[in-house]
């Protein structure tokens, strides 16, 4: 079946700021690390209640960001733990975590995430599962469904050369996973962006198809529109905003993707998951 959506004008625009935003996020998400900064930072107290009255937030970064197969052969997986009143805590010292059977070593506390680590990638229609004994020696295991299919830019491919849009009008193709019941994907923004060097772009429009219900700004030059058809598993974007800035020089892609999924809880009250990743395409802008 095809479907239609025609997103209204979104809260984007020619951002040349963003560049050096993208470059860190990239970086820092093929570390599998978070952006926050540790200084000052005081973890949450430790909880000694047990699974049946905490609430997990679990986030998986690097299952689909296409840097991550040749690169680092791990997923990595950030859990916030809360209880009811949705307080935050971090887990005891002599609790025990194991994910897939691997005994996990736990990195430091960062911002918004108490606890950290990494865990060797599944594959698609595969599962995590995330095994918890706590300081009593209680245990409780949590499976995670990885989606079936992938999140993938299928153009414009890396390496390609790609004409600058005469039109304002930019066209990009990808797939996306098919969430178990439940479950739902979601390609959340997409950046293109010109860059002849790091410290030179030339040129980025960006395009929000996750619009939130504040108002948007009115800015005084026309923002960018995407219109987002879907066939199947192949989505299509067009991306129209002001190209003029564009050259010939270095073609970025960026698209912002997440699924979430409805996992086996375990004994746990409540657990969410949500996986999240950044896909980029570079190529190069000709006229």
């Amino acid at each position: 079946m095809f479907h239609a959506n025609s997103i209204a004008p979104q809260r984007g625009r020619s951002v040349l700021w963003l560049l050096p935003l993208l470059s860190l996020t990239l970086a820092t998400l093929a570390c599998g690390m978070s952006l926050g900064s540790h200084i000052g930072y005081q973890p949450p107290p430790v909880t000694h209640l047990p699974a049946s009255q905490l609430r997990l937030a679990i986030q998986i970064t690097s299952q689909y960001a296409n840097y991550s197969a040749t690169s680092n052969p791990n997923a990595y997986i950030n859990i916030g733990v809360f209880d009811a009143t949705n307080a935050e805590f971090s887990l005891p010292e002599n609790a025990q975590i194991r994910c897939n059977g691997k005994a996990i070593t736990r990195s430091s506390p960062t911002p918004g995430n108490n606890l950290s680590f990494s865990c060797p990638r599944q594959q698609p229609g595969g599962t995590y599962r995330i095994a918890y004994t706590d300081e009593h020696g209680a245990t409780t295991t949590i499976t995670v469904p990885v989606p079936t299919g992938t999140f993938a830019i299928l153009s414009p491919r890396a390496g390609a050369s790609v004409p600058i849009p005469t039109n304002g009008a930019f066209t990009v193709r990808y797939t996306l996973p098919t969430p178990p019941p439940n479950g739902s994907v979601a390609v959340n923004n997409v950046t293109v962006a010109c860059n002849v060097s790091p410290p030179e772009p030339c040129g980025a429009v960006y395009g929000n198809l996750q619009p939130s219900a504040a108002p948007t700004p009115t800015f005084p030059e026309p923002s960018p529109t995407v219109v987002v058809t879907q066939q199947g598993d192949t989505g299509t974007v067009v991306l129209t905003g002001d190209y003029s800035q564009f050259r010939p020089a270095k073609g970025i892609l960026s698209l912002s993707v997440e699924a979430h999924v409805t996992p086996d809880q375990g004994d746990f009250a409540a657990v969410s998951v949500i996986y999240s990743d950044m896909l980029q395409s570079y190529f190069t802008w000709t006229r």
